[in-house]
């Protein structure tokens, strides 16, 4: 999931431009951290908020965004069972699933990732048990056209 491509369901024209992309990731974003809170399964604060153009994973003329979050559980609970509420959350917003957790899942350490068709934005979760933050949340844009 580090390069950048277009995928067939969101054309150029469709495609939200960068500004707006970086606005609905900030959004998302937030909602899985209240999700989260809301749930008292855990606290993530955001450490990245979209604003700064970033050119790894993309071509050399092309930037995207990220949200960025981490924090810790509330108490001592699956990795799984929280990775799935969020995974719900993510569902709940449009996000399609990228990945089937129970490929890569077990108490002590599960992912999952989603990918909105219409702004063509990721977002990967992982929780873990063994390691604090146990809670790290990865929202991205795709890339876009460097401006200039």
């Amino acid at each position: 999931m580090t390069a950048c491509t277009s995928e067939p369901d969101t054309t150029e024209a469709e495609k939200p431009t960068l500004a707006e992309a970086a606005q609905q990731l900030v959004k998302d974003g937030d909602a899985l951290l209240t999700s989260l809170a809301e749930s008292q399964t855990g606290t993530a604060s955001a450490t990245e908020r979209a604003d700064q153009d970033k050119g790894e994973g993309c071509l050399p003329d092309e930037v995207q965004r990220f949200f960025r979050a981490g924090g810790n559980l509330a108490r001592r609970h699956a990795a799984f069972n929280i990775a799935g509420l969020m995974q719900t959350h993510l569902r709940a917003l449009g996000y399609e699933d990228l990945v089937d957790d129970l490929d890569i899942r077990d108490q002590k350490l599960s992912v999952v990732a989603g990918r909105d068709p219409k702004t063509d934005i990721t977002y990967v979760v992982a929780v873990q048990l063994e390691q604090k933050p146990n809670i790290r949340i990865v929202g991205k844009t795709a890339c876009y056209k460097q401006a200039g």
